[in-house]
């Protein structure tokens, strides 16, 4: 009698049993995974961070698809629906004074920095883009470059008057939660 057999015994039926366990849950993820991409019938070609931020924000219900299914990850964003996924991501569902115009990206920075009550008045003044002219957009569009949250279009370009996409919007949401 070897008192080792039954523990190597117990071993390797742990290891079964462990890879058992394992295998449902790792079908189980892929399905999930699958799942959270499949909601919305329109994301392929999204850029990867932005397909992440999406399906996160959408999983904790802060952002909502069309009701055919679609997201739309190219559509110029409302203030409106800018404002209520801020909102909703603070779990304060208040939209009132918002319109449905396009909002700018500019114009998203301010309302984001309104509802959250940052403070990115001590920003530098230093013009990281050359399309932001006032101190008061360069110091907000720099606090919000630094912290990693939005960057320009291109190295030299911020482009401050252009729409903000949904799934910009989404990105921006995402990396502002996570700060």
């Amino acid at each position: 009698y070897n008192p080792l057999v039954p523990l190597v015994l117990n071993t390797k039926f742990m290891k079964q049993l462990s890879y058992l366990c394992l295998i449902p849950l790792v079908l189980f993820s892929q399905v999930t995974i699958t799942l959270a991409l499949a909601q919305f019938a329109d994301l392929s070609g999204v850029a990867s961070d932005q397909l992440e931020a999406i399906n996160m924000l959408s999983s904790s219900g802060v952002i909502r698809g069309y009701g055919d299914g679609t997201f739309r990850p190219q559509a110029q964003i409302s203030e409106k629906e800018w404002g209520l996924l801020v909102s909703r991501a603070i779990h304060d569902q208040d939209d009132a004074g918002l319109t449905d115009e396009p909002i700018t990206r500019l114009g998203a920075l301010y309302l984001l920095s309104a509802m959250w009550h940052l403070d990115w008045h001590q920003e530098t003044l230093a013009a990281n883009f050359n399309d932001v002219y006032s101190n008061s957009d360069i110091q907000i569009v720099n606090y919000f470059n630094r912290k990693g949250i939005i960057h320009g279009r291109s190295t030299t370009e911020f482009v401050p008057q252009g729409m903000l996409t949904r799934a910009e919007a989404a990105k921006v949401l995402s990396l502002a939660q996570s700060n």
